[in-house]
């Protein structure tokens, strides 16, 4: 039986290749590009933070090698179009012009983009902790505000199945108190409805749930998803304070969730989790 064409496999958010010898082949990635307003401000330090991702692309190959960007959720209003990387050369959309971001400098974006990565380039992403350049006292922009610390992001090869229970484990930080943002990105032509759940380690019972609606090529991100400490377990099988989330979509969907904390007004410890 012939193999499907790549183009045949796009809507279902299978991986597609470009070989520079070979017919083109399953090579596609999905990503998550965001950043955020500014979380946190301390003028007295000439300090202000954020969040922002970052994709790290690596040529492992002796040829030079192009990624392009296929599709995108709105609010890609500078799309990259593509990105050519050197051979065993790394590149970083921090640095290169046409970062799909758009927006205000300093408003909130958040947009799934569609990916063709050839055979032989590595894509690695993360959600950098920021500092913009900003102005204190009337002085020059703070030269060394810049990323804090990082948390790995997923780089999607797949999509979800419809109704697929896509598990994100664990979300908790220990005692802490903290918070959970979950984000759901809509790969179907039709409007989903998306059924997300916070639950209990212990015992697996349901702490919360929400039924939420997401428009059809979008993404939204559900922010604060969180539960207090002395919830009592009906059963040891972890610690009580293990935490886990549950996304549930009708249509062909991506879920990723982050857990920060909410002890300190500068986020210093946080997990990402990717669904399994």
């Amino acid at each position: 039986m012939s193999k499907p064409s790549c183009r045949a496999l796009a809507v279902l958010g299978v991986v597609c290749a470009l070989l520079t010898e070979a017919p083109v082949q399953a090579a596609e990635v999905y990503v998550l590009r965001f950043r955020t307003d500014v979380t946190y401000m301390d003028e007295a330090r000439c300090l202000a933070i954020g969040w922002q991702d970052e994709l790290l692309l690596h040529n492992n190959t002796d040829v030079g090698k192009t990624v392009r960007l296929l599709a995108a959720t709105s609010g890609t209003n500078r799309p990259m179009g593509e990105v050519a990387i050197p051979a065993r050369k790394t590149v970083s959309t921090l640095t290169f012009a046409g970062s799909p971001l758009g927006g205000d400098p300093f408003g909130f974006v958040l947009v799934v983009n569609k990916l063709e990565v050839p055979d032989g380039v590595v894509v690695s992403s993360r959600a950098g902790v920021y500092g913009p350049p900003i102005r204190c006292g009337g002085g020059q922009p703070a030269a060394e505000n810049h990323f804090f610390g990082n948390l790995p992001v997923p780089v999607f090869r797949s999509l979800a199945a419809p109704n697929q229970r896509q598990l994100h484990l664990p979300t908790d930080l220990g005692v802490q108190r903290r918070r959970t943002n979950v984000i759901v990105y809509n790969a179907g032509s039709s409007a989903a409805t998306a059924r997300i759940e916070l639950r209990l380690g212990c015992d697996d019972s349901l702490l919360s749930e929400l039924m939420i609606a997401v428009p059809p090529n979008a993404v939204v991100q559900v922010p604060g998803l969180t539960d207090e400490q002395t919830r009592q377990c009906t059963a040891a099988n972890t610690t009580r304070f293990t935490r886990y989330v549950t996304v549930t979509v009708d249509q062909p969907s991506l879920s990723h969730t982050t857990t920060i904390s909410n002890e300190f007004p500068a986020p210093t410890i946080g997990v990402s989790v990717s669904s399994r």
